[in-house]
């Protein structure tokens, strides 16, 4: 992989720099790895044991396990399922300093908290993750000021047990409109 292109650097690497996006991709990859290999274990349970002796041995476990473990490494290296790249593009900027991820806009008046605000190019995927968190310090204050006479609080009562509610949307950047996955799939269940 030739890390001088990835992004679009304005002036050559350093030699530390190149040292350590080698060390990024490489943990990027390792991560990935890991990842897959958790997902065969969980896959591995869903499925029923089968042996050819009818019973299942410890080394035929320990094979396996280790055979996954080596499939995974080898995923992750091909770049198939990219999530060491996307690991990495998200990195990067700490190792040399710059942005990859696309122009920054400035946050809108009012929206202090917004964390991206980079243009998203088609195709990329992000999670929206709306949500309202019942803790007791925060509610105790809110009670104790002005905001009380803007919170329902017979419905922070009733959702309380559940210390709060978060909604998770999966949503892709398209050329034209995002897309919501996440509504999507359920409307296709639904259907």
């Amino acid at each position: 992989m030739d890390l001088q292109k990835v992004g679009s650097a304005a002036a050559p690497l350093t030699a530390d720099q190149q040292q350590a996006l080698t060390k990024l991709h490489t943990a990027a990859q390792q991560m990935e790895a890991l990842f897959v290999d958790l997902l065969f274990k969980e896959m591995r349970k869903s499925a029923p044991q089968a042996s050819l002796t009818g019973k299942t041995s410890n080394a035929e476990v320990t094979f396996r396990d280790m055979l996954d473990e080596k499939r995974a490494e080898e995923l992750a290296k091909s770049g198939s399922l990219g999530i060491g790249a996307i690991l990495e593009r998200q990195l990067r900027a700490s190792v040399v300093g710059e942005p990859v991820l696309g122009p920054a806009a400035r946050r809108p008046e009012g929206h202090p908290y917004l964390r991206l605000t980079r243009i998203l190019e088609p195709g990329v995927v992000v999670t929206v993750e709306p949500g309202i968190y019942f803790i007791d310090s925060l509610l105790a204050s809110a009670r104790a000021n002005e905001k009380r006479a803007f919170i329902d609080w017979k419905v922070v009562d009733e959702l309380k047990p559940y210390g709060g509610v978060r909604i998770e949307d999966n949503v892709v950047a398209t050329a034209s409109k995002p897309e919501n996955m996440t509504r999507d799939a359920f409307t296709n269940l639904a259907a």
